[in-house]
């Protein structure tokens, strides 16, 4: 409950202020990981994300996530760690992609 709060006290100066949709929860059951689910539900999200034309905003601890994520172009914004023996939080952003012509 401590890191929790820590976390989102951390976190939450850090919100973008601009329209976004903020990708709260991306989960795959580890028995089906590897075999796309998790990418075709960032597909389709990230296809809502450009349709609105605004960013999309994220978090994460898990740190092999940050190269996982910058596959549909996120970047990470921050790196922050709010308690000394708690893992670090990335927050991460993507500007919306255009549409082609």
């Amino acid at each position: 409950m401590r890191t929790g709060i820590a976390y989102a006290r951390a976190t939450e100066p850090l919100h973008p202020k601009e329209p976004h949709w903020y990708l709260s929860v991306l989960m795959a059951d580890p028995a089906i990981q590897g075999r796309g689910v998790g990418t075709a539900l960032m597909d389709e999200a990230l296809v809502i994300v450009d349709h609105e034309r605004v960013g999309a905003y994220l978090e994460t601890n898990n740190e092999s996530n940050v190269d996982y994520y910058a596959k549909f172009g996120f970047q990470v914004r921050a790196t922050l760690r709010p308690l000394p023996d708690a893992p670090p939080r990335f927050t991460l952003w993507r500007n919306p992609v255009p549409p082609k012509e």
